[in-house]
């Protein structure tokens, strides 16, 4: 059975950092599972490092969630012998949720930015 997935963004909010950082990842361009790994890792400068069974798993429930897609055909590996990479995208949704996710995220760093970490310790 097909659930469908609501249209809007903030059914999606806050964002898992994980999510966020794939969906970011995605955002640049078509990519597959080990190099969706790699641009992770290095974006988040090695916070976020999933295992490769972790992270097809984490790609199916965004699908499943309308944030990504199989992106066409699988494409054989160029450089050797190996099983076919199958490629990802983003969807026009996941980019409206990244967005969303992005202002959030803003907005709290505003906050904290603001003052609010000096006044929650009595500073003024």
């Amino acid at each position: 059975m097909l659930i469908q997935a609501p249209d809007d963004p903030a059914a999606y909010l806050p964002l898992s950092p994980t999510d966020f950082h794939l969906l970011l990842v995605l955002s640049r361009g078509n990519s597959y599972g080990y190099a969706l790994m790699k641009a992770m890792q290095a974006q988040s400068g090695g916070v976020i490092r999933p295992e490769i069974g972790s992270l097809y798993r984490i790609l199916a429930r965004l699908v499943g969630a309308g944030l990504a897609a199989a992106a066409g055909d699988r494409v054989p590996e160029s450089d050797g012998p190996g099983r076919p990479r199958r490629y990802y995208r983003i969807t026009s949704l996941g980019h409206t949720v990244v967005e969303a996710e992005t202002a959030r995220l803003r907005a709290l760093i505003g906050q904290a930015s603001g003052g609010a970490l000096a006044d929650s310790r009595g500073e003024a």
